[in-house]
C-alpha cells in the first residue's frame, strides 16, 4: 500500500491522501480504514481517528489492532473503562496480542483509571486477565453459584485497587543481605553469556514467620492462628526491601555471617530495578518456546514492588508503613490519626473502604465457595503480616509459578531446600541498578569488600560509581 510507504517516510498528509483514494476505489477496505485512523491519531486528530478505527471495525468485527489503538485512543481522551472493553475484546479476539495485554494492564495500574471509578463500580477485571484465568481454570469457578461467581467477581477487583493502592514509587529501596551473597551477585554466569547472577526470589513457604500466608485469613473472620496455609498449584516466590536504609533494626534481623549481628548489607537499588504498577502480569504465565531465537526468558520481567500491610488479630487494627511512617486503621478500618496531611488522609482512607469491601464480600460468599475466593486472593494473602513484624517497614516483590510449569526457570535453592528463581542482576541490558551498597557497622575487611566489588562492576560493565561505605549504627 502506497500510504504505509508515504507514512514510513514522514509524509503523513499524502499518506492520507492515499488512505482516502483507496477508500473511494473500495469503501469495504478495511486495512485502508486502519492506517488511516494510526495517522490521524499520529496527527493529533483524535475523533477522526476514532472514527476510522470504528468504520475498520464496522468492516472487520475481529480486527483486534483496531481495538487495541481504538483503546488506547480512548484512554488517552479520558475514556478509561470504554478503553479497558476495547482491550478485553482485543484479547477474547487474539489471544497472543500482547501489545493489548500490555496496555491493559498498564491502564489498571493507573491512578487515573481508578480515580475515574465510582467506589461501587463493576468494571470488568477479570475477563482478558491472565492472572485471573491461570486461577479460576484451576478453581473450577463454573461450579459456583452466580452469586458467589459475582462476588468473587468483584473480589478480584477490590484485590486490583488494594494492589494500586499499596504500590511504591520510591527513588531507592534498601535490600539486606549477607556479604556473601553479594559476592555471587557480582559473578558471572558462565550460561548467561556473562550476566552477573541475578537477585533470587525465594519461596515463601519456607519463611522464618510461621503466619506467613495465613493472618489474611484472620483478617477475613475466619480460625485464629495457627491455621493451615491455603494449597495452591502455584508457588509463591519474592524477594524484600526496606524504605528504612541504613537502619539498625535491619542490620539486627537479616544479613548476619556467621549468626553475628551488623555484619550484613544493605543494598540500596533505584527505582528502575522495579516494573510500575500494572506494567506485568505477576503469574509467570507460560509462553511459546522461544529459545531459538535467543530471547530472554519470563525469569527476566520486572515486577511492581508493593507495601506490605500489618494486621493485629487481637485489636483488629491495620498497619500502614510508608517511607518510615506509620498509619494506622482500627478496627472498622477508620483512619485513627488527625494529623495527618490530607493526601495521607486520603490514601488511608482509600485503603480502609477496600479493606473493609473485602472482608464484607467475603462473608458473602457461601462456605463452599470460600476455599477457591481464597485462592483468588494470592497476591493479599501474601501482602498481609502479623503486625509484630510492622517494625520491618517492609516491601516486597511478588511472583508466582505453576508447579507443573515444564519451561518454568524454578530451582530448589542450594543449601536452603526451598525454591527458588532468578529476578535481575545488578547490570543488564545496560541498566545499572544498584546506587549504594551500606556495610553493617561489624563487618570485617570493608575495604577489601569494596575493591572487588569495584573490580566486579567494572568487568560486569558497569560504567556509573557505586557508593560504599559504612553503617555507624551504635551496635554494641
Amino acid at each position: 500500500m502506497i500510504g504505509n510507504v508515504l507514512d514510513d517516510l514522514g509524509r503523513k498528509e499524502e499518506a492520507l491522501a492515499s488512505y482516502s483514494k483507496a477508500l473511494e476505489i473500495n469503501p469495504g477496505y478495511g486495512a485502508a480504514c486502519y492506517n488511516m485512523g494510526n495517522v490521524l491519531d499520529d496527527l493529533g486528530r483524535k475523533e477522526e481517528a476514532l472514527a476510522c478505527y470504528n468504520k475498520a471495525l464496522e468492516i472487520n468485527p475481529h480486527h483486534d489492532a483496531a481495538l487495541n489503538n481504538k483503546g488506547l485512543l480512548l484512554s488517552n481522551l479520558g475514556k478509561k473503562e470504554e478503553a479497558l472493553a476495547c482491550y478485553i475484546q482485543a484479547i477474547q479476539i487474539n489471544a497472543g496480542n500482547e501489545i493489548a495485554k500490555r496496555n491493559r494492564r498498564s491502564l489498571v495500574g493507573s491512578k487515573e483509571f481508578w480515580d475515574g471509578l465510582s467506589e461501587n463500580n463493576q468494571v470488568d477485571l477479570w475477563s482478558g486477565d491472565e492472572d485471573f484465568n491461570v486461577l479460576a481454570s484451576r478453581e473450577k469457578l463454573g461450579g459456583c453459584s452466580g452469586k458467589d461467581l459475582s462476588c468473587i467477581h468483584r473480589l478480584w477487583v477490590e484485590q486490583y485497587r488494594l494492589l494500586y493502592l499499596l504500590s511504591a514509587d520510591l527513588e531507592q529501596v534498601g535490600h539486606y543481605t549477607s556479604s556473601m551473597v553479594f559476592e555471587t551477585l557480582l559473578q558471572k554466569q558462565t550460561e548467561t553469556d556473562g550476566h552477573a547472577n541475578p537477585l533470587s526470589l525465594c519461596s515463601l513457604a519456607a519463611a522464618n514467620d510461621p503466619t506467613e500466608g495465613t493472618v489474611f485469613q484472620a483478617f477475613l473472620k475466619q480460625d485464629c492462628l495457627p491455621s493451615q496455609r491455603i494449597q495452591s498449584h502455584l508457588a509463591v516466590l519474592q524477594a524484600s526491601f526496606s524504605s528504612a536504609i541504613d537502619s539498625l533494626n535491619q542490620f539486627r534481623l537479616y544479613g548476619k555471617n556467621k549468626g553475628e549481628e551488623g555484619t550484613g548489607l544493605c543494598l540500596v537499588f533505584n527505582r528502575s530495578f522495579f516494573a510500575k504498577p500494572g506494567e506485568t502480569s505477576m503469574i509467570a504465565v507460560q509462553k511459546e518456546d522461544d529459545s531459538s531465537s535467543g530471547k530472554e526468558t519470563d525469569m527476566r520481567r520486572k515486577l511492581p514492588l508493593y507495601w506490605v500491610l500489618y494486621y493485629d488479630c487481637s485489636s483488629g487494627r491495620v498497619h500502614y508503613t510508608p517511607a518510615c511512617s506509620e498509619y494506622s486503621l482500627n478496627r472498622d478500618f477508620n483512619v485513627c490519626e488527625d494529623a495527618l496531611k490530607e493526601s495521607e488522609r486520603k490514601k488511608l482512607q482509600e485503603i480502609g473502604k477496600s479493606l473493609k469491601n473485602i472482608r464484607m464480600l467475603f462473608e458473602c460468599i457461601s462456605e463452599k465457595a470460600q476455599k477457591a475466593a481464597l485462592e483468588m486472593l494470592i497476591y493479599l494473602r501474601h501482602l498481609v503480616k502479623d503486625a509484630a513484624f510492622k517494625d520491618e517497614k517492609e516491601l516486597r516483590i511478588l511472583s508466582l509459578h505453576p508447579y507443573n510449569d515444564q519451561s518454568s526457570p524454578l530451582k530448589v535453592l542450594e543449601g536452603k531446600n526451598c525454591l527458588s528463581v532468578g529476578y535481575l542482576p545488578v547490570i543488564h541490558e545496560g541498566e545499572e541498578y544498584l546506587e549504594k551498597v551500606i556495610a553493617g557497622p561489624k563487618l570485617r575487611d570493608f575495604a577489601n569488600l569494596v575493591d572487588v566489588a569495584k573490580f566486579r562492576l567494572h568487568r560486569l560493565g558497569g560504567k556509573k560509581k557505586v557508593e560504599f561505605c559504612q553503617s555507624r549504627a551504635p551496635l554494641s
